[in-house]
């Protein structure tokens, strides 16, 4: 689209938008890490060392690299260990963390008190058979990344958001469906779905924005000493907490991704693919602060 901003003629742009960074919030998935979840292969699986540079790059320039990510704060305690990083930010929104699970907090709005997590309240509510009556065939649970969550269910498939918020309707409880971006399930039981999407339902107050917003709180920040990378929809809803926004070129898969973008004036596509465009992101903020 006419309107994208790229990054790679943005430099000037890009300095204007924020104060020196000390933080960049990031997916992982199709960002951060390619193919299988790999932080060393680019998007067509080949083995490449540029992401692992860049994060080491950012480290070294005293950035704190903070993953927002829909795995579940197990998934992603594994995940930061292994990265070298020590907080996150879990279940799309739903769980904040830091120092590797010494300190948390629910970003949930008003959802009701439970005696159970509230994957347990949800479901006793009948949300997710709602939706599976709603969209027969077209969503189903994301097996086997659906296990020890507390506050979301990770679903999979292709519906429409608005149609599924009114199938949801009839739950009592404030909940929503948000799409988490593309996927590609190896294995699924979907029905004449092409284009496989990684979805949560979760908490209606509960959002990445929401949750990022509240850990610059935490940490004292304003918007503008933080940027955020990304692939979905959710990612870039960040784009309005952060001092700059990029959006790895995979996402212009999704033609909404690429319309939401172009309306977005602090938001900047990478020409690299998941962990290239990465690396690109974060070599350009460094470069625009030095």
């Amino acid at each position: 689209m006419a309107n994208l901003r790229h990054l790679e003629r943005n430099s000037a742009a890009l300095r204007s938008l924020f104060d020196r960074p000390v933080i960049v919030y990031t997916d992982l998935d199709g960002t951060l890490l390619g193919p299988g979840g790999s932080v060393f292969c680019d998007a067509t699986g080949s083995p490449t060392l540029e992401p692992a540079r860049a994060l080491l790059d950012a480290l070294n320039a005293g950035l704190s690299v903070v993953p927002v990510s829909g795995r579940n704060k197990l998934q992603l305690l594994n995940d930061v260990r292994i990265l070298g990083l020590r907080d996150y930010i879990a279940e799309a929104g739903c769980l904040i963390v830091h120092d590797r699970l010494d300190r948390q907090w629910r970003v949930v709005g008003d959802f009701p008190e439970t005696d159970g997590t509230i994957c347990d309240a949800i479901v006793a509510a009948g949300a997710d058979e709602l939706l599976f009556r709603a969209f027969p065939g077209r969503i189903e649970y994301h097996t086997p990344w659906t296990g020890q969550r507390e506050c979301s269910l990770l679903l999979r498939g292709n519906v429409d958001l608005a149609e599924a918020q009114e199938a949801l309707a009839p739950v009592e409880l404030p909940l929503k469906l948000i799409d988490n971006g593309i996927i590609r399930p190896k294995n699924h039981t979907l029905v004449g779905v092409e284009t496989v999407h990684a979805y949560h339902l979760l908490p209606a107050a509960s959002s990445k924005p929401a949750a990022v917003r509240e850990d610059l709180a935490l940490r004292s920040l304003t918007s503008s000493r933080a940027v955020a990378i990304g692939d979905s929809l959710s990612d870039l809803e960040i784009a309005g907490e952060v001092g700059a926004f990029f959006l790895v070129a995979n996402a212009l898969a999704d033609e909404a991704i690429a319309e939401a973008a172009a309306s977005l004036d602090n938001v900047f596509v990478t020409g690299g693919m998941m962990g290239l465009g990465w690396a690109e992101a974060v070599g350009a903020v460094l470069n625009t602060t030095n």
